[in-house]
């Protein structure tokens, strides 16, 4: 490798660092999930029962193992405590077609957390999708035949809901009624 503007070493540290780019492309060396160094750290914590620890296992179970009831006994755990564990576990519910227990869940959310309409919900939807998609989920709708919307506990689907997601496009600019239905929506299609 000749270069007359560049250094030797300045371009061979640039070739080693694409090299070691290259070589871990598709999987996280250090991450949580499968592999990795801090999976045996992660492990201790999960096992002291680490409330971001059960949640974190809770997503990985649920996209690599594709276990949605043992995914669900995880995010269970700490429900009516962090809101972030309620949603998700009412998310999960509703994708497995459990109707009735995610419409508990939704109303434990609400009681404990924020209104099911509200900008914070939004927010910890939005972040339980990205979190998902850290995962590589495999995108193959496995519960869209499942998916179930809660008609209990005074929750059911907004009305605005089909007509929301048909104005605006696939999950882009719905209203604060119909999100948390786009949202789970979105999840199903994602597992």
């Amino acid at each position: 490798m000749v270069n007359p503007t560049l250094p030797d070493d300045l371009l061979s540290k640039i070739a080693k660092n694409l090299a070691d780019q290259c070589c871990w492309r598709g999987h996280n060396p250090s991450g949580s999930a499968d592999e990795g160094r801090h999976r045996t750290f992660f492990l201790r914590c999960f096992a002291a029962n680490n409330p971001t620890a059960v949640y974190y296992e809770g997503i990985r179970v649920l996209t690599h193992e594709r276990n949605i009831n043992g995914a669900i006994r995880l995010l269970q755990r700490h429900a009516p405590v962090r809101a972030n564990a309620t949603l998700a576990c009412a998310i999960v519910f509703i994708c497995a077609g459990y109707d009735y227990m995610g419409g508990l869940f939704l109303q434990l959310f609400t009681r404990n957390h924020y209104p099911l309409d509200s900008v914070a919900t939004r927010v910890l939807g939005d972040e339980f999708i990205e979190e998902i998609k850290k995962f590589d989920p495999p995108y193959s709708n496995t519960y869209g035949p499942t998916f179930s919307y809660p008609t209990s506990h005074g929750i059911s689907m907004p009305p605005c809901a089909l007509y929301c997601y048909m104005v605006s496009g696939a999950f882009q600019n719905v209203c604060n009624r119909c999100y948390l239905w786009s949202c789970a929506r979105r999840v199903s299609q994602m597992l």
